[in-house]
This record gives structure tokens, C-alpha cells and sequence, in this order.
């Protein structure tokens, strides 16, 4: 194995280990593959385009090998290729998309009154941060927004479900919230 296809494989591993780890409420152990995996997956590219331009003069090929005489070590090549496509553009879109919820004005209200939420606040000990992923749909200045993620604290974790409803331009306030403790 060429030290960029180790690189490559390393990284696709962390970040699918964080993902898992993030999925099964497994805090702060996901933080390892979420935040670490990425810089890593970089680098592998970086010296998997270099190695491509070097050796073949090209960049990967999203077609199969199409000649008969192909040794199987060249499709499993390939396939091994387009699946670290699928994993890099699989790292971009989740961090954009988490990007995007936890910047909203939705998102920061949600969390501001967690914050304040003496019942909440009891039950975690204290604000730490939010766990990775955010997920629900976010409505625009007119909307409701319904939101869905983990909250950690010092001493417990909650998934909760929040919705938000705008109140003015650019304002908004949680009207409703549910929460479950994390075993």
C-alpha cells in the first residue's frame, strides 16, 4: 500500500469511527474522527493528486477499466478511488450542512435559552457545548424552525427537540422544547 492510499484510509476510517461514535451519543470520543479525520483526508488528497500527476500524468479516472485483459488489482484500484470520492464529498456535506444550522439565528436562540432553562440546567449540571450534528428543518425570517440535537453537560447529556418560532426581523424565541436524558 502506497503511503497516500495509508493516509486516505486513515482518515476515511476516523471520520466514519467519529460519525458512529457521534450517532451512538458517544461523547467526547467522536471528537477524534469528526475534527481529526478531515486535516487527514486533505492531506491524502493532496498526495494522492500529486502521486496521480507524477506517475500517470493524470488525475483519478471516474471510469472503470474497460479493457479485458485489466488485472482485478486495477478495479479494486478504482473502486477504492471513487469511494474515497464518495467519502470526501460525504465529509464536506455534513460539515457545510452542520455549518449552516449551528451559524443560524435559530440555532444560537435554541441554545441561548438552554442556557437560561433552570429545569434544563439541573438536569446537565451546566452548559458544556452541543454535540456535532444538528438536524431538523430551518424555516426562514417567516418560518418556524424545528431542531434537533444533543446538548452535553458537565455532568449529563440530552437530545432535545426544539422548535423556534421568529418573533421580528432577525429575532427569534423557543416556544416549544422536549428532551430525553442520554443512558
Amino acid at each position: 500500500m502506497k503511503k497516500f492510499q495509508l493516509v486516505n484510509t486513515i482518515g476515511a476510517i476516523l471520520w466514519c469511527v467519529g460519525f458512529t461514535l457521534e450517532r451512538f451519543d458517544l461523547y467526547p470520543y467522536y471528537n477524534i474522527g469528526l475534527y481529526g479525520a478531515p486535516p487527514i483526508i486533505f492531506i491524502g488528497i493532496l498526495m494522492t493528486f500529486s502521486y496521480n500527476v507524477k506517475k500517470r500524468g493524470l488525475f483519478p479516472s471516474l471510469s472503470a477499466p474497460t479493457n479485458t485483459s485489466e488485472k482485478i488489482e486495477d478495479y479494486i484500484k478504482h473502486y477504492r478511488e471513487i469511494w474515497m470520492i464518495v467519502i470526501v464529498l460525504w465529509v464536506i456535506i455534513v460539515h457545510i450542512t452542520t455549518a449552516s444550522f449551528k451559524t443560524s439565528k435559530q440555532f444560537q436562540a435554541a441554545v441561548e435559552y438552554i442556557k437560561k432553562d433552570s429545569t434544563i440546567q439541573k438536569k446537565i449540571r451546566g452548559f458544556k457545548t452541543t454535540g456535532f450534528s444538528v438536524e431538523g428543518t430551518m424555516g426562514n425570517v417567516k418560518n418556524k424552525s424545528e431542531l434537533y440535537f444533543t446538548v452535553l453537560g458537565n455532568i449529563d447529556q440530552l437530545k432535545v427537540n426544539v422548535v423556534v418560532d421568529p418573533i421580528g426581523e432577525g429575532m427569534f424565541e423557543v416556544t416549544n422544547i422536549e428532551y430525553e436524558e442520554i443512558k
